[in-house]
Formats: structure tokens, C-alpha cells, sequence
């Protein structure tokens, strides 16, 4: 595993809240789990698209209660783009799954990334992949009546579908380093994965 050294971080992935605009090949909306599906391996390029693009999506400050929760941030700005109230505080601590750290027979263990949030985000906190956030909305979405909406991870987009999501004014979180560096290990916190015992570093 490789991560960025510096946070809070992610890695260079995408996922989108979408509606039906994009025009570009999503899974059908009765898959299973839409967030656990990756981009279809078949990409469209598309042409024609806007060299800019406003949208007026609103800016919530992570800091101060979130220092290391720029994921439910992120997701709050996105939600509330489509009229939710949706709250960073409540997505960060009920729909995020979250594991935090413990020290067992002397080792720092923790959550992956890949299935929770490691550690808590008001405090010492790292960063979870788009699978976990895309579940992460689609359970707050399922507690909306009468929403239209659903949340899909598009790892492996290519820069023209996320633009041509956003000149749908469809929304797209992206994952990348403080940087803007490829990502690296750091040793310094690295943590053992709990149920695994597998270094993550």
C-alpha cells in the first residue's frame, strides 16, 4: 500500500453524485451495490465540452471540527448542492463508518481504509477511499423520502467524463494529495490493520 505523506489525504480517485445527466456509461441503478463498482473498463471519449464550468455549490470550512474530515465535508458540499441539509458532523460520525485506533500487544492497529475511516476526523484521524464514502451517502440518501438520487464510485473515469459530469451539473469528489505529488509511504504512520494484522503503510 502507498499513501500520501502528508494530511489529510487520499488517493487519486473519483466518485460522483449522479442523477441520469452525465451521459456516460454508469452501472444500472438496480446493481446491488452501486458504490463497491468500480468504472466500466470501456471508456467514451467525449468531445465538445465547456473548457469552464460554475456550479454554485456550497463552501462548508472542514476546520474547525474537522481537521482530518475533508471526506464528509466534501460529501456535505455535494448533498447540500442537491437541497439536503446534510450535516458534516452527522455524516462524519453516523454514516462514515469509522474504526479508531488501539494499541494491541504493542502494535498501533487500526481500520483499512478501503471498508472504514481510520481514527477520527476531529482529531487523529486519516483518510477512507470512495467506496466507503459512496456507501456512506447512499445509506443517508435511503433515509430521504422520496429521493431520486444515488451515489456511484467512478474510479477509473477519464478526465473527459468527469467533465462532461460537471457541465451536467452533476457534482465529482475527487481523491488526491495536499501536494499534489504522487503518493508515498511513510513509515512514521503506518498502523497494523485490525482482523489482518496486515502493515499499512
Amino acid at each position: 500500500h502507498k499513501r500520501p505523506a502528508l494530511l489529510p489525504a487520499a488517493w487519486l480517485l473519483v466518485l460522483s453524485v449522479l442523477l441520469s445527466g452525465c451521459g456516460i456509461g454508469f452501472p444500472s441503478a438496480s446493481s446491488a451495490d452501486p458504490a463497491s463498482q468500480a468504472w466500466p473498463a470501456s471508456h467514451t471519449q467525449l468531445s465538445g465540452l465547456p473548457l469552464q464550468h460554475r456550479m454554485e455549490v456550497p463552501l462548508i470550512l472542514q476546520n474547525p471540527e474537522l481537521p482530518n474530515g475533508c471526506e464528509a465535508t466534501a460529501l456535505a458540499m455535494a448533498l447540500q448542492y442537491y437541497g439536503y441539509e446534510a450535516d458534516k458532523i452527522e455524516l462524519a460520525y453516523t454514516y462514515i463508518p469509522r474504526e479508531d485506533f488501539a494499541l494491541v500487544n504493542g502494535r498501533w492497529t487500526g481500520g483499512n481504509p478501503e471498508l472504514v475511516y481510520p481514527g477520527d476526523p476531529a482529531g487523529t484521524g486519516y483518510y477512507c477511499l470512495p467506496r466507503v464514502v459512496a456507501g456512506a451517502a447512499n445509506r443517508y440518501l435511503s433515509r430521504q423520502q422520496g429521493t431520486a438520487f444515488i451515489v456511484r464510485n467512478v474510479t477509473g473515469a477519464t478526465e473527459a467524463e468527469l467533465k462532461a459530469c460537471l457541465a451536467a451539473d452533476t457534482p465529482v469528489l475527487a481523491w488526491k494529495t495536499i501536494d499534489d505529488e504522487p503518493p508515498v509511504t511513510n513509515p512514521y504512520t503506518a498502523w497494523y490493520l485490525s482482523g489482518t494484522g496486515e502493515l499499512y503503510e
